[in-house]
């Protein structure tokens, strides 16, 4: 870790987020459409493989915490309880048509 960061993919949920949080940390651009990175996309890769460039100084100098514990097991088991005290249904399995379990009867016939 601790490396010069940019979030990609369609920004629609935490993706601004955390691209805003590598951007004000100083590892990684500002969060933009693909076409405006597009004009950026060269130069940003040159900084981020280069270790004396203000990105790599910067993911160097971050301090997140305990990098074994990235939080994702206290997430789940929180999702869990929050669910388990509403008294929430059990989520139903959802496959995609075609991945092959249609044929062995593990997709339910409303999928």
């Amino acid at each position: 870790m601790r490396k010069p960061t940019a979030v990609t993919g369609i920004l629609r949920m935490d993706q601004r987020f955390w691209g805003m949080v590598c951007y004000e940390k100083g590892v990684g651009p500002k969060p933009m459409h693909l076409e405006a990175w597009k004009s950026i996309a060269v130069d940003w890769a040159d900084r981020a493989l280069d270790p004396e460039s203000d990105y790599s100084k910067a993911a160097a100098a971050l301090t997140f915490g305990d990098e074994a514990e990235d939080g994702v097991s206290a997430n789940v088991a929180a999702f869990k309880a929050l669910s388990e005290d509403a008294a929430l249904p059990v989520p139903k399995p959802h496959f995609l048509v075609g991945d092959g379990r249609e044929s062995q009867g593990t997709v339910p016939k409303n999928a």
